[in-house]
């Protein structure tokens, strides 16, 4: 097959239209702006469909966005929640903890990440709720002295409250106390 012969049987397939007496350059030169004009039409056809799915977006789409967008709204809820300062005095009720002037507590704040804190006891302290909230639940082992009814003393252990927390009003001298430590 000739080089003309392959030239007429692609104008063809791109189903173009041309004279019976066209030369191979004319033929060639027609098939390669063909091509062109449809690789641009190609291009133009994907920007579109990308166009289209940013400017009309599948409800699908809409609504998993929606999911994410009030899922993020949630989580940066409860960090706000977690991480909100209470004025308080805590103080420990185990013996073994009584002497100590402080303790660090690191605290998984749900949604919000790791709360390292030190934590000092019997003097008035601004601390974030997660770790008051940790506290709250943390239990002791005690000692419960009683006489039974033969008048002979009992020592029970028994498990409770292993921190006592009183919570203060916070004062505007606190809040702007705690802003300057910042």
């Amino acid at each position: 097959m000739s080089r003309r012969d392959d030239l007429k049987v692609e104008a063809e397939a791109l189903n173009l239209e041309y004279r019976g007496n066209i030369s191979s350059n004319d033929l060639e030169a027609l098939i390669d702006e063909a091509k062109q004009d449809s690789k641009a039409n190609a291009e133009e056809a994907s920007m579109n469909a990308k166009e289209a799915k940013y400017m009309k977006p599948d409800p699908e789409v809409a609504i998993e966005t929606k999911k994410e967008v009030s899922a993020a709204k949630k989580k940066a809820s409860a960090r706000k929640e977690s991480m909100r300062m209470v004025k308080c005095i805590i103080t420990p009720l185990s013996e073994n903890m009584r002497e100590l002037p402080s303790e660090m507590y690191s605290v998984n704040a749900y949604g919000a990440g790791f709360v390292k804190k030190v934590v000092r006891f019997n003097t008035e302290t601004i601390e974030p709720v997660v770790v008051l909230n940790f506290l709250r639940e943390k239990k002791a082992l005690i000692q419960v002295k009683s006489k039974n009814k033969h008048g002979r003393e009992i020592v029970r252990k028994q498990l409770a409250p292993a921190f006592s927390i009183q919570e203060l009003p916070l004062t505007d001298e606190d809040i702007a106390q705690f802003n300057r430590q910042k």
